[in-house]
């Protein structure tokens, strides 16, 4: 799934430091997933499956039409140091600090009293595009996909599309197409400066985040039809730069029956991983699996512990939450292994909780908390995990991917082992830019132009997505050995369409008529160039 990315970033202008909250209502706008195995319901508060009227299991149903859920909420941490003080946005299950909308530089909001313009998920399918290829009109969602605010599209040509002002959407009649992942995409926008940070007691970090959720139906990734997938793009809009930035993760995993579960850290894969203290869960029967899967990179892990005061608890201040986005406790103290992680006389300092493996028995893991082989109590679980630290000066963002993964195996620990296969086989469609594009871009960096420019190689692919007849046009500066190709999601060829000398011109090529439904790469090759598209094909 080779897919055409660009990120628009608006650098800051230099003007004073504005990070005054406004007095946005929190916003209320749902989107869902639905198309493969997973029923979730995502929201512009940075909270995910849980909140607004969604209750506690309404929001990320696996299987989708069973009446069980591994996940009780998820959402998005952030904290960093601006100007030496402390800030840091994200929630739990309430006091919720993203509100609907983007940022002007500086920090300042549109309209400071009112961001309820921005209250909006969108949510595309490529089917929807290929009715509306088909004259059977468009969903609204596609119609106004909002250009305008950073969600991604192309032009009739392939070439990204350059919103000229905020209130752009696609245009479609003109042959823009939005930019999707997989079959089913849902995007937004949210900001941290909408209202005060009441709660975690900080100023507003000033930051704006793109986001786009997706799911897939083609089974070419093992376990994919069984998991969501999250691109959070941060952007610093502040006017001061944030230094010591960590992002994270908020899980609360409930598999099924809520009372026996375990946690554990997979550091050598940046998964965080649930499972079960029972060989029998009273929902799933056979105990499944969980993983939040940070495939861009995780610096570390924690799990919470005890009541709402003590130091191995949940979060409160915004001091809290970036501890524990830093891998300490509430009170700041490092993290070390044995027990339940606090006690400073065991143990070393660590960055993970729980990074035994729990399927072999190994200490420190909730199998064998002492090294001694004691089990701990099986129980409700939550927990983060979080990135590496990243500063970003004024205009440059950071993205963080991830996925949520699902396995259901034999046995309670037989399900750890197939969600590693499973995290295994989604971290190389990943790597490969098969499930986003390869983001050669760290913080601090502008991203580099696409290419071919429009005085190379140029190669579009219409319709897309395709029902299985469309055209392929190759346009070529100069007389090439040229060879056509296409390849499906594992990276296997799967037909040659062209090869052999082309003279300088365009060159319409036919698609191959028997595609089967699914995401594909067209990739055409020069001995000097190499250019690719993303093709969808729908049945």
């Amino acid at each position: 799934m080779r897919i055409l990315f660009l990120v628009f970033v608006l650098l800051g202008s230099g003007a004073a430091s504005a990070q005054t909250p406004g007095s946005c209502a929190l916003g209320r706008a749902e989107g869902d997933l639905n198309v493969s195995n997973v029923f979730a319901r995502v929201f512009n508060t940075g909270s995910l499956f849980y909140g607004n009227i969604t209750t506690a299991g309404d929001g990320y149903w696996v299987p989708q039409n069973e009446a069980a859920s591994p996940l009780f909420a998820a959402g998005l941490w952030m904290g960093g140091q601006v100007d030496g003080s402390t800030r840091t946005a994200g929630g739990r299950y309430s006091g919720f600090t993203f509100w609907p909308g983007p940022l002007d530089d500086g920090a300042t909001l549109p309209n400071a009293s009112d961001c309820s313009a921005y209250d909006r998920i969108y949510v595309v399918t490529p089917t929807a595009v290929a009715q509306y290829e088909s004259g059977f009109g468009a969903t609204a969602d596609l119609a106004e996909w909002p250009v305008g605010l950073g969600a991604p599209a192309v032009t009739a040509s392939g070439a990204p599309v350059e919103p000229s002002s905020r209130d752009q959407v696609i245009d479609l009649a003109a042959g823009e197409r939005p930019v999707l992942y997989g079959s089913q995409t849902a995007w937004w926008v949210m900001n941290d400066v909408g209202n005060a940070h009441t709660q975690q007691q900080t100023a507003p970090l000033g930051i704006e985040v793109r986001v786009a959720a997706f799911e897939v139906t083609s089974g070419a990734v093992s376990g994919a039809r069984d998991a969501t997938f999250y691109r959070y793009e941060i952007i610093n809009r502040n006017s001061d730069p944030i230094e010591g930035g960590r992002a994270g993760v908020f899980v609360d995993p409930d598999l099924g029956d809520a009372s026996d579960d375990f946690v554990s850290s997979d550091s050598t894969r940046g998964m965080f991983v649930a499972y079960n203290g029972a060989s029998f869960d009273n929902l799933y029967g056979t105990p499944p699996a969980l993983g939040i899967d940070l495939l861009s990179g995780a610096g570390g892990s924690m799990q919470f512990f005890g009541g709402w005061s003590s130091q191995t608890a949940m979060p409160v201040l915004g001091s809290e939450y970036y501890n524990y986005l830093q891998s300490r406790w509430r009170d700041g103290s490092e993290m070390r292994s044995y027990g339940d992680g606090y006690n400073e006389s065991q143990g070393s300092i660590v960055e993970w909780a729980y990074p035994g493996d729990p399927v072999a028995g190994a200490s420190w893991s909730e199998e064998n908390i002492n090294g001694q082989g004691t089990r701990n109590s099986s129980g409700d679980r939550s927990g983060v995990i979080a990135t590496p630290e990243f500063a970003l000066e004024p205009g440059e963002r950071y993205v963080l991917d991830f996925a949520i993964l699902f396995a259901q195996g034999t046995t309670r620990l037989n399900s750890v082992v197939r969600l590693r296969g499973v995290s295994d086989a989604v971290q190389a469609a990943y790597d490969a830019g098969d499930l986003f594009p390869s983001m050669e871009v760290s913080a601090g960096e502008e991203e580099e132009p696409p290419a071919p420019t429009i005085d190379e190689l140029r190669l579009t692919v219409q319709p897309n997505p395709s029902s299985g007849m469309g055209t392929i046009r190759l346009a070529l500066p100069s007389r090439e050995s040229v060879r056509v190709r296409v390849i499906d999601a594992l990276g296997r060829e799967v037909a040659v369409i062209a090869d052999g000398d082309f003279p300088m011109g365009e060159h319409p090529l036919a698609l191959p008529s028997a595609l089967a439904a699914g995401v594909y790469t067209v990739e055409v090759r020069t001995p000097t160039t190499t250019a690719s598209r993303m093709l969808t094909v729908v049945r």
